[in-house]
């Protein structure tokens, strides 16, 4: 197992309602559009609008925020696609057709140092993780050396400003969220305390950025009533009751109750869908374009295929 970085790009994109929004800066002057000006180069890029932007001033300064890590992820993350050469180049058009200097120069500036950083993770990324679990004591250890290198290669390549701006929530959140698996992993609190420590934790994120966090866990937490209770003699109505009686609302235990016909239904789909896959000729040129054509027809959704594909991975072919 590799060495996995603290993710954290769903909570702080979604507290975050417009990503190039910063207080400290006077009003954009200058930016880059939010939609192609020509064809996009890659096929994924096809049909969206471009993430983020760069943006000046009036006095020409590059405007540093989240939105400009956006806009250079945006163009990178095609680089399997069509090269990391190809993906610079259009940032580098971008920058220097719509921004003034010195904004221009600055951008690509924080371009090159911000690349030098991205190899330095993927390095880092590339560490093994010997441990079995992320609450695994050396596991944890591992993650916290990592994370911490991680910052101090931020603070060796780019400036203060420009540190803040790129991934200063992500460092609040990726604290919080060690801090929380390093509370889980000691082995003398009580899932009371470590309950109330997390929440001392969370209490002490930025408020939107706590808010985000509570719903996540939240929503975990009904996940995994949801998984205890799929295969349960318990009915619906009773488990309802039960859910409400312990605090939860109608509208969350409306949805495990939802949640749980769903799967149930399709398990039962599933289950289906395998007893007819073993009559299928397991020897014939066309097999595997039979088995994907039976999984089609077998499930409403193409989530639900998605998910069956998923549970086929591993499985011996059906005598």
């Amino acid at each position: 197992m590799r060495a996995p970085l603290i993710q954290t790009s769903m909570p702080i994109r979604q507290i975050v309602e417009n990503p190039l929004r910063n207080p400290v800066y006077s009003e954009v002057h200058f930016s880059t559009p939010n939609e192609h000006d020509q064809v996009p180069i890659s096929e994924s890029l096809r049909g969206t609008n471009i993430d983020g932007a760069l943006q000046a001033d009036k006095n020409g300064e590059l405007i540093l925020s989240i939105g400009v890590r956006d806009f250079f992820d945006y163009f990178l993350s095609t680089a399997d696609e069509v090269g990391i050469e190809a993906a610079v180049d259009e940032i580098i058009r971008y920058a220097s057709g719509y921004l003034p200097a010195p904004a221009n120069q600055q951008a690509l500036d924080l371009l090159r140092d911000y690349l030098e950083y991205k190899r330095f993770e993927y390095a880092i990324q590339q560490v093994p993780i010997n441990g079995e679990s992320l609450t695994d004591k050396a596991t944890l250890s591992l993650l916290r050396e990592s994370y911490q290198q991680l910052r101090q290669a931020r603070a060796q390549r780019f400036s203060s400003a420009a540190n803040q701006a790129l991934f200063g929530l992500e460092d609040t959140y990726a604290e919080f969220t060690l801090s929380s698996l390093e509370l889980g992993a000691i082995p003398d609190l009580t899932d009371v305390e470590k309950t109330q420590r997390v929440e001392s934790l969370i209490a002490s994120l930025p408020p939107e950025l706590a808010n985000e966090v509570r719903q996540e866990r939240a929503q975990a937490q009904l996940e995994r009533v949801r998984r205890q209770h799929i295969n349960s003699d318990i009915d619906d109505s009773q488990l309802h009751q039960q859910l409400v009686e312990q605090g939860y609302t109608q509208s969350q235990a409306d949805h495990v109750i939802r949640s749980r016909q769903q799967q149930q239904e399709f398990n039962r789909r599933y289950q289906q869908y395998q007893q007819a896959r073993s009559l299928l000729d397991q020897n014939a040129a066309n097999y595997g374009a039979e088995v994907a054509g039976l999984r089609q027809r077998s499930f409403v959704t193409p989530e639900e295929a998605t998910q069956a594909a998923l549970r086929d991975l591993g499985q011996a072919r059906p005598n």
